[in-house]
C-alpha cells in the first residue's frame, strides 16, 4: 500500500451513523435536488450535491463524533502538513444498485489538500487509486467503520459499480488549506479543522 493512503479503523457506534446518513439522505434529497448538475463519472445524488450541504454541520447522532475523528487521524497520520489553517467539507456517498463514481481526482498538488472517506456500510467493495508517477493501481477494501485518507498529489481514484440491493454509504471529505478556498462560493460550507 502507498505511504500516501491510511487507514484507520475509528471505534465509532456505525448503525447510528448509518441512521443519520439516510435521514441525511432524505433532506438533501428534499431539499437540494434542484442544485444537481452533471458531474461526469458522478452517478450518485448525495454526491453531485456536495456543493449543496456539509453533512458534518448537520447535528444529527454520530457526525460530531466522526468529524473528531477525521480530526484526530488527520493530525496523527500528517505530522509534516504546512501550517496552514485547514478547512473541511463533507458529504454523503450514497449508491444504489449500479451507482459508481469514475476515475476523478480533488484538488491540484499545489493546494496541498487531503481527501479520504469513512465506510458506513460498504460490503463487499473496494475503491481503486492511481497515482500519476508509477500509474499502478491500488485496491483498498472497504470494511465498515474504516477511516480511508490520502493526500491529494498525483493521485486519482474510482468505485465500482455497487451490486447489492441495499445501499453502499460512504462519507467523503476534503482538508485544504484556507488560502485555497473561496470564502463566499458555498455559503457556511467549510469548518475549520483547527490543527494547532
Amino acid at each position: 500500500m502507498s505511504n500516501n493512503i491510511i487507514t484507520k479503523d475509528l471505534g465509532l457506534d456505525v448503525a447510528v451513523i448509518k441512521d443519520s446518513c439516510h435521514k441525511l439522505y432524505e433532506y438533501v434529497k428534499e431539499n437540494f435536488s434542484e442544485n444537481k448538475k452533471d458531474y461526469n463519472g458522478q452517478s450518485t445524488l448525495s454526491t453531485q450535491l456536495f456543493t449543496s450541504y456539509n453533512l458534518l454541520l448537520y447535528p444529527l447522532p454520530g457526525f460530531h463524533e466522526l468529524f473528531n475523528g477525521i480530526r484526530q487521524a488527520f493530525i496523527e497520520s500528517y505530522p509534516d502538513r504546512d501550517d496552514s489553517d485547514y478547512y473541511i467539507q463533507s458529504w454523503l456517498n450514497m449508491y444504489n444498485k449500479g451507482d459508481f463514481i469514475d476515475w476523478h481526482w480533488h484538488w491540484p498538488d499545489e493546494a496541498n489538500a487531503y481527501h479520504g472517506f469513512y465506510c458506513v456500510d460498504t460490503h463487499p467493495s473496494h475503491t481503486s487509486y492511481v497515482y500519476e508517477d508509477h500509474d499502478i493501481q491500488m485496491d483498498i477494501p472497504s470494511k465498515d467503520d474504516r477511516l480511508v485518507m490520502s493526500k491529494s498529489y498525483r493521485e486519482r481514484h474510482r468505485t465500482w459499480p455497487w451490486t447489492e440491493d441495499r445501499p453502499r454509504i460512504t462519507i467523503a471529505f476534503d482538508i485544504v488549506p484556507r488560502t485555497h478556498i473561496k470564502p463566499f462560493e458555498w455559503s457556511n460550507h467549510w469548518i475549520p479543522v483547527n490543527v494547532s
